[in-house]
């Protein structure tokens, strides 16, 4: 009969309907959730062509390459934790009395200086560590500004038995009972500048346009700024580190030697007058950072608020030779980031070999840490890759948006940051 025929027909176009269903929901879980490529592992990506100057750029970051063209990788774990993912995959340990913090077997190297009779001598790192360092000038100033306590907070989340040193005049070990309660070391170390920059003279005319010079002689023009860039240029050639202006915030353990976090100065970006600044290509056109590749812009410029150099440096001594055309101190950039540029434009043109790494300063993303968000972990995922994220204004009042990832990130990875929550 023809009705019960029809009923069956109905009946099976309903099933095959509802298990198509099924089946598009089943595909679809194990699809990779919509975030930003750069964030895949490396490895997992096929090789991609340069950009050029042709074409239109994607709204991204623009060290990423061809950000519509790469294929969807297969679903991964970004960290043990998928509720944080910016936790480390293992917690670092709180520091153990007497611990002696020893990241390699090497004993740092050390630019040797003997004039016995100097009466500030500095200390040279500690064995076996690497060196970490900041300045801090404030006169009759004695207290620790919140910006720098986070600093602190989050170096020793992720570097717990290692050593930070700040070069200060003003500030006194009392200053950091905060944290040397807690088992951790601060070192606080006084200077006194011609002796300091007689040990990284790279010429006999330095001492001279060091102390009697525009930039750094008594009641000169933004003269803390100055001493800021011309000192630690001075000691990171003397005892090589990392240098850290004191409002950073640390976003991960710092391993690597020598490294300059660039900046992008391509498509306009790059700063112009008065603050004009060299931007050059890249001495290469990927970097791999943190187990990720990051395509680099067509020309970049520098941060000096993080970098990493060797004692020794041929960086160090360049910048420390070029500062010296510099003579008027209203160009409050000049002996610091407009150095940098031009050294590293300079030997990028020689192809010298001794240009050190470039890491991402992310500074262009700090909307990404600050602004108000619903889902934090979004946020992360685009910025997973920074090394670190700049509070600026180091004495300067600070403000966290509750709403925001960099206060999950201040609550989760900052020693001694619970006033702040």
């Amino acid at each position: 009969p023809f009705r019960p025929t029809l009923t069956k027909f109905v009946v099976l176009t309903l099933l095959i309907t509802v298990l198509f269903v099924v089946q598009n929901l089943l595909e679809s879980e194990d699809t990779e959730p919509d975030v930003p490529r750069y964030i895949e592992d490396y490895n997992e990506q096929p090789a991609l062509p340069r950009r050029t100057s042709e074409g239109t750029e994607p709204d991204v970051p623009r060290y990423i390459e061809n950000y519509n063209e790469q294929p969807t990788s297969p679903r991964r774990t970004l960290s043990k934790n998928k509720a944080k993912p910016w936790l480390p995959d293992e917690i670092p340990q709180p520091p153990a009395a007497g611990a002696v913090a020893l990241l390699n077997d090497d004993v740092p190297k050390w630019r040797d200086y003997d004039d016995p009779s100097d009466p500030f001598p500095l200390p040279p790192p500690r064995a076996k560590e690497h060196m970490f360092f900041a300045l801090w000038f404030s006169p009759k100033n004695t207290t620790m500004p919140d910006k720098m306590r986070l600093c602190l907070g989050s170096f020793f989340y992720h570097h717990p038995n290692e050593t930070f040193r700040i070069y200060s005049n003003d500030l006194t070990p009392a200053t950091f009972a905060d944290f040397t309660s807690r088992g951790h070391r601060v070192d606080v170390v006084k200077f006194d500048l011609p002796s300091v920059f007689r040990r990284c003279a790279p010429n006999n005319g330095f001492i001279s346009w060091v102390m009697e010079g525009n930039y750094l002689k008594p009641r000169a023009l933004n003269r803390n700024v100055h001493i800021t860039d011309a000192l630690r240029l001075c000691l990171s050639y003397i005892h090589g580190g990392l240098y850290v202006d004191t409002d950073i915030f640390f976003l991960t353990r710092i391993d690597f030697t020598d490294s300059i976090a660039y900046l992008n100065g391509e498509g306009g970006n790059c700063p112009v007058p008065p603050y004009e600044l060299e931007c050059t290509p890249p001495h290469t056109p990927e970097i791999v950072f943190r187990g990720q590749k990051l395509w680099l812009p067509s020309a970049v410029y520098f941060s000096t608020e993080f970098y990493a150099l060797s004692a020794g440096s041929d960086f160090a001594r360049k910048g420390l030779q070029h500062m010296q055309v510099y003579e008027d101190p209203k160009c409050w950039n000049c002996i610091g980031p407009k150095t940098f540029a031009h050294v590293y434009a300079r030997m990028v043109e020689q192809e010298a070999k001794t240009i050190p790494p470039l890491i991402p300063s992310c500074d262009e993303h700090i909307s990404e840490f600050y602004d108000d968000t619903i889902d934090v972990v979004a946020r992360w995922r685009y910025v997973k890759h920074c090394p670190y994220t700049h509070l600026y204004a180091s004495a300067g009042a600070l403000k966290i948006n509750k709403k925001s990832l960099l206060w999950q990130l201040v609550k989760d990875m900052c020693v001694g940051c619970e006033a702040f929550l």
